[in-house]
Formats: structure tokens, C-alpha cells, sequence
């Protein structure tokens, strides 16, 4: 019987410390709440890149004159208002890395675009990828773009309000300006303009990491006379 109640009682006890930690945020709340909230970021990212993986994988257009890769900085753009006059594809995909351009990599070739405006590397960074890593898979990526046919235009990593994020940054750019060179593609500082002493300007960003519309429009005249730029 005793045995019972001490089972009870501990259940018991157990019980409201669970509830008394969730209501007054005791220990161990904030790691729980950690895991919990990491996990389901993680999943909600998983989820969001496979359903635009499987979107981009259809064919509705081919022939696309400019194809814009990257993560949600480059998929939170309207570039079809940017450059009506244009038929552009957006393949940015919210929290994508170097990684996961490759695995897409074919539904991109097949937007048949003729120019491919590339910015990728923020998440590799934030998740601790080495540079030589990101650079290794930007390689990958910029010669399979050039087998397919397309004028590559790779554009600077956006700097961040995060001044340790950006010394990686700027490592990853120097290292993609030399390499641009040495593939014979051009090569854009979209930072020119938009960064104020060392960090993201907060004029052209709303969180630090992506930009608001005017940065888009900073940006937008970037690039504009290479995108609409016509060999006919």
C-alpha cells in the first residue's frame, strides 16, 4: 500500500512540476522550448523546400529568359515586376543552401533561361559550413549552368547586421570574386550601396537578413543593364 501511495505521489508531484514549468517557465522550460521551436523550424523548412523542389521539378514554361537562383533574399523578390518586360523564373527557396541548389540543379536547367542570376551562401554560413565547402558546391553549380548554356552572373553573398555572420561573408565573397574570374563569368557587389559601416543598412532591410523593398530596388539597378542586355 505504501509503495502506491509513494508511486502517487511522485506521478503527482511530477505532474505539477511539468505544469509549473510551462506556466512559470521554469527549468527546464527554456531548453525544452528550444528543441521544440529548432525542430519545428526545421521541419517547416524541410517541408517548404520539397513542396518548391516538387513545383520547379513541372515544366509549365520553358524558355525563360532570366532564371534568379538562391534562398528566400532571392525568392521574396517579384522579379516578373521588377523587369516586366522579361520572362523570368524565380527559383529561390526560403532557408536553401549551396546544397540544395544542386539537388535542383536539373529543374533549373530546364527553365531553358538564357542568363542565371545566382546569390546563395548565407544559410551555409549560418548553419557553420566551412567557406571551402560553399565555394567547392558554388563551382559545381556555376560550370553545371555554363554546360547548359546560360550567361552566369553570380552575385555577392548580402552582407548582414551581424558583423561576426559578415567576416564570413566577405571571406566567401573575395574567394567567389576570384572565381567568377577564373570561370569567366561576371561578377556583382550587390553590398556596394546597400551596406553602412560594415553592416546592412537598416534603410534597405526589415530584420537584418533580408532586404525591403527599396534595398530590392538598390539591387534592381545592379543588375538591371546585364539582364536586359540582348545579343539580337
Amino acid at each position: 500500500m505504501m509503495k502506491k501511495v509513494i508511486l502517487l505521489l511522485l506521478v503527482l508531484c511530477s505532474f505539477l512540476y511539468g505544469a509549473a514549468t510551462v506556466e512559470y517557465r521554469l527549468l527546464p522550460y527554456g531548453i525544452i522550448k528550444g528543441i521544440v521551436s529548432k525542430k519545428a523550424e526545421m521541419n517547416s523548412k524541410t517541408i517548404k523546400y520539397k513542396y518548391k523542389k516538387s513545383f520547379f521539378e513541372q515544366e509549365y514554361v520553358d524558355d525563360f529568359d532570366v532564371v534568379f537562383i538562391g534562398d528566400s533574399i532571392t525568392g521574396w523578390a517579384h522579379w516578373n515586376e521588377l523587369f516586366p518586360t522579361l520572362l523570368t523564373a524565380n527559383r529561390g527557396i526560403g532557408g536553401d543552401t549551396t546544397d540544395g541548389v544542386i539537388d535542383r540543379i536539373d529543374s533549373i536547367v530546364n527553365t531553358k533561361a538564357k542568363k542565371a542570376f545566382i546569390m546563395i551562401g548565407i544559410n551555409d554560413i549560418l548553419n557553420g559550413k566551412e567557406i571551402s565547402f560553399i565555394v567547392t558546391n558554388y563551382k559545381i553549380i556555376i560550370e553545371s549552368l555554363l554546360e547548359s548554356g546560360m550567361d552566369v552572373y553570380v552575385q555577392s553573398t548580402l552582407i548582414t547586421q551581424r558583423r561576426d555572420v559578415n567576416l564570413k561573408v566577405r571571406e566567401l565573397n573575395l574567394i567567389l570574386r576570384s572565381l567568377s574570374k577564373q570561370l569567366g563569368v561576371k561578377y556583382f557587389d550587390i553590398n556596394l550601396g546597400l551596406s553602412n559601416e560594415g553592416v546592412l543598412s537598416p534603410k534597405y532591410t526589415i530584420d537584418g537578413i533580408h532586404l525591403n523593398g527599396a534595398g530590392y530596388t538598390k539591387w534592381k539597378k545592379k543588375i538591371e543593364s546585364y539582364v536586359n542586355f540582348s545579343y539580337k
